[in-house]
């Protein structure tokens, strides 16, 4: 189970159940996938579809998840870990494992990234192909932002400002769709 260390940070995600991965409040959650039912994906550490098409949908939830960087309010902005370590293969995803080891930043459970869009995009391709399980907390959006190797991202914020937002970047994306779990 994930505990959050800090005083404020448990009291701006008090709305979320970090054990469960969802909002205490259903109407909080929020998915955004791709519209196609068909998604070509990363599991269990293997690729299951087509490479190239793999690579086209990922850069296109990568452009998005940029742009929710660039939108909302990165300031204490966090990403946590819920898994023994950062990196599951070190060959999968060099550059973020090197990114980490030389900060001395692997063996700590969170990370702050604030303003740092690179560790934010290493992070999350790593965890799209199913290299990285972690999960990015917004604290001044209250927004808690989940990448999956289905490429799917989960969001969860009880504000509404927060979902609006989300909601205007994600329809910037014509192939992908947002709704509530």
């Amino acid at each position: 189970m994930l505990s959050l260390k800090s005083k404020c940070l448990k009291n701006k995600f008090s709305f979320y159940n970090f054990k469960n991965f969802e909002s205490v409040n259903k109407e909080n959650d929020m998915v955004i996938k791709f519209s196609k039912d068909k998604v070509t994906r990363y599991c269990d550490l293997m690729l299951g579809g087509n490479p190239n098409e793999y690579e086209h949908l990922e850069n296109e939830l990568l452009q998005l998840l940029n742009s929710f960087f660039d939108t909302l309010s990165t300031k204490d902005a966090v990403a946590i870990k819920y898994a023994d370590t950062w990196v599951v293969d070190k060959k999968e995803s060099s550059d973020l494992y090197l990114f980490l080891h030389k900060r001395q930043f692997d063996r700590k459970n969170f990370l702050h990234i604030q303003d740092n869009k690179q560790l934010f995009l290493l992070l999350s391709k790593s965890t799209l192909r199913y290299n990285t399980f972690c999960q990015f907390l917004f604290p001044e959006n209250e927004l808690v932002l989940t990448v999956t190797d289905h490429l799917d991202i989960f969001v969860s914020t009880p504000i509404l400002n927060t979902k609006n937002k989300v909601r205007a970047v994600v329809e910037q994306y014509s192939s992908l769709q947002i709704s509530q779990c």
